[in-house]
């Protein structure tokens, strides 16, 4: 299917190419015989459930954004025994309680790993002098090579970057371009820039109920520096914090939420590169009824919340893993995207 023409009018930055030159739709895209079922679907049914047989994300923006279409179910790839659960999870004999592993983007051309794959120049020019032995020209070889420029930013990590140094003025987002900040970002623009490119974040997924979180305690509020150093004969005294978070369903149907922590580290720009968010640990309930709550503890690794400095970029004469002086901010979340509003509680590392 050569189709890139979206339903709603808007159109991909950047697509595929076929060997004559025209673009395509790539292979994360519904092809054009996906739409037309999805069309007929909505034609003849009074209710449309869309059922995701992937093995990957694809591009649901339209879908999700459908009035048309009552539902859409990411069933992985099931098999033939998984495929039986599907039915009783669209009746709501069972509730679901799965989450997304991965980020589900609007547009996977604007995402920075297409610079890096499938259609850029990089594939078919200079990343070939990585490979080839001295006087052997690109052209006479067929071997390819890819620059991960990414860097941390992957996935979750790259999305909720932004959208916090949009909210804290260094980006701006104006007229649909980001941009370094000439008028100071802000909240509307931050929130205007993830639904505009983010469908479902990490850790996204819905249930027939509602919950609640609420973090009660944690084992440390405050670390000095000789009690998380380590070396290889002589360990860290405290290497792990816990967290003790009361789950409630506060819906009309039993099921299942999952807890996910999320480390939030200081920063100072200029400095370490540092993602603004990392998953630290997660935990899923019981199942719990109206009602019902359930107290969960997660241990979180403090080296999981460390952050690598491979040029002392901080100046502090170190380089490698390292938990830098100051305030970390632990959420308790169902989803990566952390806001102010976000279930917390902070942890001091004092030098």
């Amino acid at each position: 299917a050569n189709d890139a023409v979206e339903n709603d009018g808007w159109v991909h930055e950047r697509l595929a190419r076929n060997a004559a030159g025209a673009d395509v739709k790539h292979f994360l895209m519904l092809t054009t015989a996906e739409l037309a079922m999805i069309e007929k679907a909505k034609a003849l049914c009074g209710t449309v459930v869309v059922l995701l047989n992937t093995s990957t994300p694809l591009e649901m923006f339209n879908l999700q954004n459908d009035p048309d279409i009552d539902a859409i179910m990411y069933i992985g790839r099931p098999g033939a025994n998984g495929i039986k659960a599907v039915p009783k999870l669209l009746s709501g004999e069972w509730n679901p309680s799965g989450r997304v592993v991965d980020e589900w983007v609007k547009d996977f051309t604007l995402d920075p790993t297409w610079y890096n794959s499938i259609a850029n120049v990089q594939n078919d020019a200079g990343s070939n002098k990585y490979l080839l032995p001295t006087g052997i020209q690109p052209s006479t070889i067929s071997l390819h090579g890819v620059d991960y420029s990414e860097d941390i930013y992957m996935g979750y990590k790259y999305y909720e970057t932004v959208y916090a140094e949009i909210l804290a003025g260094n980006l701006n987002y104006v007229g649909g371009e980001l941009s370094e900040a000439g008028v100071p970002g802000g909240q509307a623009q931050a929130d205007a820039w993830f639904a505009d490119n983010v469908v479902y974040p990490f850790g996204y997924g819905l249930s027939y109920s509602t919950f609640g979180m609420e973090i009660l305690s944690i084992s440390e509020t405050q670390l000095d520096a000789n009690e998380i150093k380590s070396s290889l004969f002589n360990p860290a005294p405290i290497k792990t914090v816990s967290l003790i978070v009361k789950v409630t369903n506060s819906g009309d149907v039993a099921g299942k939420e999952v807890v996910q922590i999320y480390s939030q580290a200081p920063y100072t720009r200029g400095e370490i590169e540092k993602a603004s968010v990392n998953l630290v640990a997660y935990a899923k309930t019981r199942i719990l009824k109206p009602g019902e709550y359930q107290v969960l503890k997660l241990e979180v690794n403090l080296q999981d919340m460390a952050s690598y400095d491979y040029n002392d970029a901080n100046g502090n004469g170190f380089k490698g893993y390292e938990l830098e002086d100051g305030d970390y901010t632990l959420f308790a979340s169902n989803t990566s995207h952390c806001t102010a509003a976000t279930e917390q509680t902070t942890l001091t590392v004092n030098g």
